[in-house]
């Protein structure tokens, strides 16, 4: 819970968040774990399917599990 004045408000999805201003300052910039899921998910099923989607997504994935390799 926000108290009036002491934060802000944004558009998140379907719906509405509420966030404290010093909050916003600290996570400026990063990713959103929920959505990070939902994308990968949502390119995980798209990369089934045949088409010009399907092969943006399986490059996408093939993107991602390179940026996951430590040296």
């Amino acid at each position: 819970m926000v108290a009036a004045g002491e934060g802000h408000f944004e558009r998140l999805r379907n719906g509405w968040r509420t966030q404290h201003a010093e909050c916003a300052i600290k996570f400026r910039g990063t990713p959103d774990p929920e959505r990070e899921a939902d994308t990968l998910k949502r390119k995980k099923f798209l990369a089934t399917q045949t088409g010009r989607k399907a092969q943006r997504a399986r490059a996408f994935l093939r993107t991602q599990e390179n940026s996951h390799v430590v040296e």
